[in-house]
């Protein structure tokens, strides 16, 4: 019986992390610089699940998002979002410092952080 209860939770948690809106700790405006110099502004809209890019001539491009990840490993805190087919991750490298982040996008087929390859798209700062 106990195992059939662990189940019933596990698979609930699954369930509403898989519908989950973006953290409050990503929301909002973010200042972006690509590797290449390509500067953005992002905002991660929760009401909505989207993401939205700004350019510095006012062009915009806007993506439905889901979460359907999130975890801390030592002092790393890390998101996993989804856009169309692809998996991000907006990563803290020091989960208390919510002022910067990276927008990095998976490169392999990993279902788990620990095992996700990955390219930085954006260095974000508020």
């Amino acid at each position: 019986m106990k195992y059939v209860k662990r189940v019933m939770i596990l698979m609930i948690g699954v369930m509403l992390l898989v519908a989950c809106k973006p953290s409050e700790k990503y929301a909002g405006e973010w200042q972006a610089v690509s590797g290449d110099g390509e500067e953005v502004t992002m905002h991660f809209d929760r009401e909505e699940k989207q993401l939205i890019f700004t350019s510095n001539d006012g062009e915009e491009e806007v993506h439905e998002i889901n979460q359907n990840a999130a975890g801390v490993k030592n002092n790393l805190q890390y998101f996993r979002i989804e856009i169309g087919e692809d998996a991000y991750y907006v990563i803290f490298k020091d989960r208390k410092d919510e002022g910067n982040a990276e927008f990095v996008k998976q490169t392999n087929h990993a279902s788990d952080y620990d095992d996700m390859v990955g390219e930085v798209i954006f260095t974000m700062s508020r």
